[in-house]
């Protein structure tokens, strides 16, 4: 399963499956905000797929839903989010380019049961 579900319908709404150190992606929280690393495991990242769908959401400023996947067959809603910032950047000790996207709340959101924010 991918992490960030684009559907068929350019209408349809956009979201983002996370976790924070179960995927081997560097994805974490810094309180609400959530810093998710782009799709593509192996050499460079593109802006393609999942990538060029956030670089969307940033450009154009529309929410995408964000669930958490805190544990096999547990997800939590966190909420809409909203594409903040993004960095392409060199990861050294991975040794290839890669998008990180900086997304922050639009609303109210859930708190993981197991995270003090």
């Amino acid at each position: 399963m991918k992490g960030i579900h684009v559907p068929d319908d350019p209408d349809a709404p956009k979201s983002i499956l996370t976790d924070v150190g179960l995927s081997g992606y560097r994805n974490r929280w810094e309180g609400q905000t959530l810093h998710y690393m782009g799709e593509g495991r192996s050499g460079d990242q593109q802006p393609v797929g999942g990538n060029a769908e956030l670089l969307s959401a940033w450009q154009k400023r529309y929410a995408v839903r964000v669930f958490e996947k805190l544990a096999r067959n547990q997800w939590v809603d966190r909420g809409l989010y909203r594409v903040a910032a993004y960095h392409y950047q060199y990861l050294d000790e991975e040794r290839r380019r890669a998008f990180e996207f900086v997304l922050e709340p639009v609303g109210p959101v859930a708190q993981a049961p197991d995270r003090k924010e």
